[in-house]
């Protein structure tokens, strides 16, 4: 009922993404309404809506062509280090707090909705739309909040820790508990590891989980501090040395 097509806006000449959906399929309508809803967040971060049409038989949305990779692609060869993490799933909690201002919720961020770009930019698919396509149970800022956790749990181990798909091999675990980042890759400060676990919602002493998308910024923009190059700048580096 979905059909992908890529193409070209003869107008901008510039390349786009054209979604077309059959008219008499139950979740069109949705799918249609909560992509006009997302074009309200004027956030870089995620992939633009362009143009949404409704003419029956076949709907369609057009949206920006990004040249990236997913990141479950980049992750699968291996995964990134905690600079380069931090970095990128800062800059992704900044662009999901825009949504939550607006009252939007993604609700699948997972490695196959996230692209990077060769410089290392960072963009979020479907925001609105894979809520509905994924048909989620629970629509608010916590469930976006653990996902951001689960995303730098994988920037840092290459592994998924929640028990939705992802791209990735499940998280290893210990007595069915997730091993913590510092326990499933070598030299991850202890810093790092607690923002990571407290954004996947444990409580460490006073320090409560993260519940917030703009803390968990913070929290990852305190802990780079002073370290001299960003996720784009060691990403580029990485590619260009092979």
């Amino acid at each position: 009922w979905c059909v992908v097509w890529f193409g070209e806006d003869t107008l901008l000449l510039r390349p786009v993404t054209v979604r077309t959906f059959d008219h008499s399929h139950p979740l069109t309508v949705d799918v249609l309404d909560a992509a006009r809803e997302a074009v309200g967040v004027d956030d870089a971060g995620f992939i633009r809506i362009l143009d949404i049409g409704d003419n029956a038989p076949v709907a369609h949305i057009v949206s920006s062509y990004v040249d990236a990779e997913l990141l479950a692609d980049v992750l699968v060869e291996g995964s990134l280090d905690a600079i380069e993490s931090a970095d990128l799933i800062a800059d992704l909690a900044e662009s999901v707090a825009a949504a939550h201002d607006k009252n939007l919720f993604h609700t699948c961020l997972d490695p196959v909705h996230i692209l990077i770009a060769p410089g290392g930019e960072i963009s979020v698919l479907d925001l609105g739309v894979a809520r509905v396509l994924g048909h989620a149970s629970q629509a608010d800022a916590l469930v976006d909040v653990r996902q951001l956790g689960a995303l730098l749990y994988a920037c840092l181990t290459s592994r998924w820790p929640l028990d939705s798909a992802s791209g990735l091999p499940p998280a290893q675990r210990d007595k069915g508990r997730v091993l913590p980042p510092r326990r499933a890759r070598a030299n991850v400060s202890a810093n790092l590891d607690r923002i990571c676990r407290r954004a996947l919602g444990e409580t460490f002493g006073s320090e409560g989980p993260i519940d917030n998308a703009r803390e968990l910024s913070a929290a990852l923009r305190n802990f780079l501090g002073n370290s001299g190059t960003t996720a784009s700048q060691r990403l580029e580096r990485r590619r260009s040395t092979g």
